[in-house]
């Protein structure tokens, strides 16, 4: 049976699914970390001999979109060609998350999509086609917003109000209850000896004690969605053509910003509601739309009369 796939490589885990022609979902899998400089070469190289392995026992995989973080990077298009050739799959193609996110969110329509995971990244596209996009620089110069630079921001605060001069937080108790860090010797282990996704995981904890209105973790929330959204509104003004009513941009970009890290406060509403919206589903639809949109074009090329069918949960 020949089939088509996606594949949605986060930083904390990579989602893949399959679909026959006719568009009906076949399989869905998850695996680890699509991180080329957190898993290294050899946990990079087995990671795609699993996912191969995984599309070849579901058919013959005619198309493949693999989207995902860091994909400038030659040594990752490197190792991702050589598993490809191994697994005989000739049509694939490697984008950024944020093009699959963006396509997944909108369908194709001009608009905005910002990407919060454990990174962040904000793209757009206007109606002539144009792309513009603002972050995705990592983890040590930018992931504003993301779950690791909120995580950072959490452990950060508990350290200071140990040294003395940091605010006190509930976030303290919470990191010593839930990610059992209730020394110095131990958090400097986690964070150092580490991956990002592991700071990442700090992130919850932010949510937890700003719902029950803990002054510190509201502040690193409310800062985080200020970086965010500065980032939205640099990709909206670079667009050359609006996508937003100027009286209605400041807070269509508020709002994305709250969505994006779910803050714990009353969202502004405007009187209607603004072409951004958050794509339910994101991670899933965004990865199986890109690679329906890779794989259309490829089955039309060969006159294969093909019908899509990209269904949001």
């Amino acid at each position: 049976m020949k089939i088509v796939a996606g594949i949605d490589g986060g930083g904390t885990k990579t989602k893949v699914i399959c679909q026959d022609l006719q568009g009906q979902t076949i399989a869905e899998e998850k695996f680890g970390a699509f991180n080329l400089n957190s898993i290294g070469e050899e946990g990079f190289t087995a990671l795609m001999k699993q996912i191969c392995e995984f599309l070849q026992n579901k058919g013959e995989c005619v198309s493949l979109c693999i989207g995902a973080a860091g994909v400038s990077n030659p040594q990752m298009r490197g190792l991702v060609e050589q598993a490809m050739n191994q697994a005989g799959i000739e049509k694939w193609e490697l984008v950024g998350d944020h093009e699959i996110a963006l396509w997944g969110a909108l369908e194709g329509n001009p608009g905005v999509s910002l990407v919060a995971g454990t990174g962040s990244i904000c793209c757009g596209r206007n109606a002539e086609g144009d792309s513009i996009r603002a972050g995705g620089w990592g983890h040590l110069i930018g992931d504003e917003g993301s779950g690791y630079a909120i995580g950072r921001d959490v452990i950060k605060a508990v350290a200071h109000f140990w040294d003395g001069y940091g605010e006190p937080t509930s976030l303290a108790k919470l990191l010593a209850e839930q990610l059992q860090l209730d020394d110095r010797q131990k958090v400097i282990t986690y964070v150092y000896k580490n991956d990002k996704s592991y700071v990442a995981q700090a992130s919850r904890l932010a949510e937890q004690a700003a719902a029950q209105g803990d002054a510190v973790a509201l502040q690193i929330l409310q800062d985080n969605a200020c970086q965010v959204s500065r980032q939205v509104a640099a990709v909206v003004k670079r667009l050359r053509r609006p996508l937003f009513r100027p009286s209605r941009q400041a807070l269509a970009v508020r709002q994305l910003a709250l969505v994006a890290i779910r803050m714990p406060t009353k969202p502004l509403r405007p009187e209607k509601k603004p072409p951004v919206r958050k794509a339910k589903g994101t991670n899933h639809v965004s990865s199986l739309q890109a690679a329906m949109m890779h794989s259309t074009t490829i089955m039309q090329a060969k006159k294969i009369p093909t019908t899509v069918y990209c269904r949001r949960r």
